[in-house]
């Protein structure tokens, strides 16, 4: 896949083909970069499952793009069926099956690119100086902010007017912002790499079901004894379930 063009490409198509634009950047920046925060930032509050993320834009102000994130997946409601079937033994017994019931659920999430033509290196030192902090607290939800391939993609904090988003796009110029002092760039890389190791993690499991109900310790020696009742038995399902 990465050896497709098209999908290394930031600029949107009908630039490409040197048509007028009214925003800045493809809708395959949108995605990929949506799919590149921690699931827990998007997902829907009560989803159980994993994501699938589709953006769509909203506006474009600047060298900026507001996009909508939506957030599908699934919540969960625990059920039981009782089956009755006719057991070994010759008796009738009632067999309770849990199962879960899955709801679809959708969280919507806004999201700012900008323009950021600033190495990796650059933008670590400058984005933890107090100019780069002021500039981005009165949009960004907290730290949800990521630089990647020359742009800047943020996750906006609740009701961020227009008017505020042009704000920061005239005073985000990373030329006159001043790098912080005494960063260690290791440190920051290295706390980078854990942050997206532990999402990728965590995405990993999103979709596992924590299951319920008692559980019981097997000891060794009583699966040896449990071996030895199977074996001596012709027909295992008439062994006594509590042995």
């Amino acid at each position: 896949l990465l050896s497709i063009p098209l999908y290394q490409e930031t600029r949107p198509k009908e630039a490409i083909y040197d048509k007028k634009v009214n925003y800045n950047f493809s809708m395959f920046e949108y995605e990929q970069m949506a799919n590149s925060f921690n699931s827990d930032m998007l997902k829907h509050p009560l989803s159980i499952t994993g994501n699938i993320y589709k953006t769509e834009r909203i506006s474009s102000i600047g060298n900026s793009d507001g996009i909508k994130i939506y957030a599908n997946s699934f919540r969960g409601e625990k059920r039981v069926t009782y089956s009755v079937q006719l057991g070994g033994d010759g008796r009738m017994h009632t067999i309770p099956v849990y199962w879960i019931e899955y709801f679809p659920v959708q969280q919507v999430t806004e999201m700012l690119l900008t323009k950021a033509d600033v190495s990796r290196n650059e933008f670590n030192t400058k984005s933890l100086s107090e100019t780069f902090k002021n500039t981005i607290t009165s949009v960004c939800n907290g730290n949800a902010f990521r630089h990647e391939k020359n742009i800047l993609y943020l996750l906006l904090a609740n009701n961020v007017s227009n008017d505020s988003i042009k704000e920061f796009d005239s005073k985000l110029n990373f030329a006159n912002i001043e790098e912080a002092t005494n960063v260690d760039l290791t440190k920051v890389i290295n706390d980078q790499l854990n942050a997206t190791q532990a999402s990728l993690q965590k995405e990993g499991s999103d979709a596992l079901v924590e299951p319920t109900g008692d559980a019981v310790e097997v000891k060794e020696d009583n699966i040896s004894k449990i071996e030895e009742i199977v074996e001596s038995t012709e027909d295992p399902d008439l062994v006594d379930d509590e042995k």
